[in-house]
């Protein structure tokens, strides 16, 4: 596999090498998609949740929650990670949460990091990408970047971390703004200030 832009390619092709298995395992637990499309320029499929684009994805959410409650899973709301359990080895085995009745220890065979990012946090943007703090992203103002601090106290390279993409919406940020965040456009560069291409 060939990264035009750079990256951890090892990542790309752990990615391409089981999307398909990733597929049919969403599709055995009842998710739908639509038939394989073409996404031109590139020479790639891809597979948009039943019914339609951004329709489907609530659809979808709720039918692999659905399948995970079902098959024993627990869901745990209002409850905010406060620290990492790290065992002997080095290994994350659980955490530390705050809950509405309190702390919280939970112990775990392993530990799945899901953060939403950092998009509402100018800090962590400016700190990443200078002059990031004044960029029009999208996101809502809880995508803090309390996961990544979080990571960081566990693995300190984690700070090396950058923007390596960002949704360039199409709105006019003036009187009487109007535009969607969800039109974005597909082929374009990003380009600063200073008439440079930082992304």
């Amino acid at each position: 596999m060939k990264s035009l832009g750079g990256g951890r390619t090892d990542w790309y092709e752990i990615l391409a090498d089981n999307i398909l298995d990733s597929v049919k395992w969403a599709e055995s637990n009842g998710a739908a998609f639509e038939p394989w499309l073409q996404q031109a320029p590139w020479n790639v499929g891809v597979r948009i949740a039943s019914p339609a684009q951004y329709r489907g994805m609530p659809k979808l959410l709720k039918t692999l929650f659905g399948k995970y409650i079902e098959k024993g899973g627990k869901v745990l709301f209002k409850t905010k990670a406060k620290q990492f359990l790290v065992n002997k080895k080095g290994a994350v085995d659980g955490a530390i949460c705050q809950t509405d009745k309190g702390l919280l220890q939970s112990n775990a065979k392993a530990v799945i990091l899901g953060t939403g990012g950092h998009s509402a946090n100018r800090e962590m943007l400016e700190a990443a990408h200078p002059g990031g703090a004044y960029i029009l992203i999208r996101g809502n103002k809880f995508i803090t970047g309390d996961g990544i601090r979080l990571a960081q106290e566990v693995v300190q390279e984690l700070w090396a971390w950058q923007v390596l993409s960002l949704h360039l919406p199409v709105v006019f940020n003036g009187p009487q703004g109007r535009g969607s965040p969800t039109r974005a456009l597909p082929y374009c560069l990003g380009i600063n200030a200073e008439g440079k291409n930082d992304s």
